[in-house]
Formats: C-alpha cells, structure tokens, sequence
C-alpha cells in the first residue's frame, strides 16, 4: 500500500514537473515573440521618422506649419487658426488646402514604398477642436459638439484629398480606401493652445502597434 502511495506521488511529481517545463517553453516563445514584435515597431517607425524628416525638411515644415514627431513620425499642422480652420468652422481654409496640395502627395509616396507592405495598418486623419468653440468645457453637451466639429474636419480634410485629381486611378483609390481613416478627438488632447487645437494629424499605424495594444490591453485586465 505504502508503495502504491509513493508510486502516485512520484506520479503527480513527474505531471507537474512536466507542465511546469511546458509553462516555462510557451513563456519563453511568448517572451521571444514579442521582443521581436517590439524590434521590429520600433525600426519600422524610426525608417518612417527618418523618411519623413528627409522628405520635409525643418524649413518647409515651418512654411506649411507642421511638425514632425520624432518619436512616432506624427505630423501635426499648427498654424495660427485661420491658416488651419477658422471657429467652429468643419472645412479646410483655402491657405490649408493649398498646403495638402504640396504635403500629402509626398506624404503618401513615402507610406506607400514597398519596404512598408504589410507593416502598415492604418493612417488616421485625426481632427481636433478647441474649446473656445463652446463656453462651458464641462458640460458634456460641449464634449459631444467638439466631437463632431473634430471628427467633421477629419472627414472633409480625408475627402479633399482622396478627391484630389492624381489620385482618381482605380488603384489610388482601393489603396487609400484600404489605409486611410478619419477620427475626431474633440478637445481630448487639448495642447492648452485655443489656436493650435484647431488642427487635424496624420498619424501612421502599424500592425506590431496594434498587436502590442491588444497585449497591453489583456495584461492590464487581468491585472498582470
């Protein structure tokens, strides 16, 4: 009997050391797997960085009143209001049209190169407002009506562009339709500049980013 006893603890012994080493194994691949996840975010945003810095150098980002972020490649317009979009007003001035004119062709040619198949996932045009269009910035009423005035200058800057003649071709189009979104922040991320919250980014995103938000997301549920 004694024996038996000792047979099925070694038993349960080997089990667990069994699925211990097999917890071990898929923690280690988990680990290895996102740290190339990782390497791979992190060179693809920086050849864009850099791609970006050297097609638009610091003199013509200050003529068409932009900003590179050098963390993420985001390009923010800036202007002073009237540049960009006057209050409350959803359509681009005809100064900012101009500039979209010179900036999102070259902007696109970048994103579309071929060393960038496949680790693009999307390129939101993400509109912004400031507060000064309302006077209450707490009422939520305020919220909801900057939401739409930002997500309306997303729009109408994505269908101006997407309507500009160059890009009419069959394949222009399918490809823009594939990447391009529009996203509104009301005055969610406020710079603390009334003027320069009147603006809309371009902000690339990548399918590592995405996967990495996804993990993130998960681990911060269960309370990793």
């Amino acid at each position: 009997m004694q024996n038996n006893e000792v047979n099925i603890w070694e038993s349960v012994s080997d089990l667990m050391t069994g699925m211990m080493m097999i917890f071990l194994f898929i923690s280690l691949a988990f680990m290895l797997e996102m740290t190339m996840i990782t390497e791979n975010f992190y060179s693809v945003k920086s050849q864009i960085v850099a791609d970006l810095t050297k097609e638009f150098p610091p003199h013509e980002l200050e003529e068409m009143h932009a900003e590179i972020d050098p963390k993420d490649g985001t390009i923010s317009f800036t202007a002073d209001g009237t540049a960009l979009f006057d209050v409350r007003a959803e359509q681009p001035s005809m100064e900012y049209r101009k500039i979209l004119n010179n900036f999102f062709p070259r902007y696109i040619n970048i994103l579309s190169q071929e060393k960038y198949k496949g680790q693009i996932a999307e390129i939101r045009i993400e509109g912004h407002a400031s507060v000064e269009a309302t006077e209450n910035r707490d009422d939520q009423r305020t919220y909801f009506y900057n939401m739409s005035l930002s997500q309306n200058r997303a729009r109408n800057v994505m269908e101006y562009v997407m309507r500009m003649p160059i890009y009419q071709d069959k394949v222009y189009q399918d490809w823009l339709k594939k990447y391009i979104t529009a996203n509104g922040y009301s005055f969610s991320k406020s710079s603390g500049d009334a003027q320069k919250d009147r603006r809309v980014d371009f902000r690339v995103m990548l399918h590592t980013e995405e996967t990495l938000e996804k993990v993130h997301n998960e681990l911060s549920y269960t309370g990793q």
